[in-house]
């Protein structure tokens, strides 16, 4: 089975969604739409398993710095 839509592909999607909906800054818009598409993935609320499953620019950057910006995004 071949998948047609990665996660970056997504979270435009779901960026430009909120662009148009809610009056974000770019950062936050960038970082939500990756938090919504890692939430699906990973069926799960907690920060570990979301960082988890952030991929393309995230896979970059340490585990604990991504639990770090999605728990301040929330915050």
């Amino acid at each position: 089975m071949k998948a047609y839509y990665n996660q970056e592909k997504i979270a435009s999607s779901f960026r430009n969604f909120f662009k148009k909906v809610l009056n974000l800054s770019k950062p936050h818009l960038y970082l939500i739409s990756y938090i919504i598409t890692a939430l699906i993935s990973s069926e799960s609320v907690v920060t570990s398993d979301i960082a988890r499953e952030l991929k393309d620019d995230f896979s970059l950057v340490f585990h604990e710095s991504v639990q770090r910006r999605i728990r301040r995004f929330f915050a």
